[in-house]
């Protein structure tokens, strides 16, 4: 399912004291995406959860477009 979700995306950042993404859409909608709850449900490899974290750390909105594509 395609859509244009990652449009409404107006800001996006690591909340590393909670260990959350928040993400901040364009209609004043917030949504918080638990990392460690989201990465134990995908398949990973060492180097692929190596990769999501540093997403995490660099472009966290690059991380839920990864992930909301699962």
């Amino acid at each position: 399912m395609k859509d244009n979700r990652m449009d409404n995306i107006g800001e996006c950042a690591y909340n590393m004291d909670n260990g959350y993404v928040e993400v901040w859409f364009t209609d004043g909608n917030m949504l918080r995406i638990k990392c460690e709850e989201v990465e134990a449900a995908l398949r990973t490899t060492e180097q692929s959860l190596a990769k999501l974290h540093r997403l995490l750390d660099n472009k966290p909105i690059e991380y839920v477009a990864k992930i909301v594509e699962k």
